[in-house]
């Protein structure tokens, strides 16, 4: 197996540094992922020179930024979709504890309104507490979508 030298790597690393990528640890995942490729081609039979042109005449420094803008917007989309999961989650289970509704103790003329008023109340907190469950099972959806989509584009 080929081994960079130490000139050979820091030319990698200045072109990864050349994109001005504000990401640290993408930065260097990108030079080692480039510094194992370029090892790869040079086991193929390529001298560094070759091997390296090979590997980076693709890559410029707009396609790592674009790589950058990528993860950061991933990063936010996990964590909106996590944030809707667990706030609709919490909707549903509030609104459909409403739903069973508590009757004060009242005069006895006044129980058949709080008994009125009880159910229509009642119905109205399991209608809103329904339409929360069916947001909290669609955001619950999207992000076992979002995580599938992840794992089969991260392999």
């Amino acid at each position: 197996m080929a081994r960079l030298t130490l000139e050979e790597l820091e030319q990698i690393c200045q072109l990864v540094l050349q994109a001005d990528l504000e990401d640290e640890a993408l930065e260097q995942e990108l030079i080692d992922h480039i510094s194992c490729e370029v090892e790869h081609a040079m086991d193929s039979g390529l001298a560094f020179p070759q091997a390296f042109h090979t590997v980076v005449s693709p890559i410029d420094c707009l396609a790592l930024q674009k790589v950058e803008q990528d993860k950061i917007s991933l990063i936010r989309t996990g964590k909106r979709l996590k944030k809707e999961f667990w706030k609709n989650l919490k909707r549903t289970i509030l609104w459909n504890l409403a739903s069973f509704s508590i009757f004060v103790p009242a005069p006895a003329f006044m129980y058949g309104l709080w008994i009125f008023l009880g159910h229509v109340g009642g119905f109205s907190a399991s209608v809103v507490g329904t339409f929360y469950l069916i947001r909290w099972m669609n955001t619950w959806i999207e992000w076992s979508q979002f995580k599938k989509e992840l794992k089969i584009t991260g392999d």
